[in-house]
C-alpha cells in the first residue's frame, strides 16, 4: 500500500511540476 501511495504522490508532484514549468 505504502509503495503505491508513494508512487502516486511522486507522480502527482512530477506532473504538477511539469505543468507549472510549461
Amino acid at each position: 500500500y505504502l509503495p503505491v501511495a508513494s508512487a502516486i504522490l511522486i507522480g502527482g508532484v512530477t506532473l504538477t511540476s511539469i505543468t507549472l514549468n510549461q
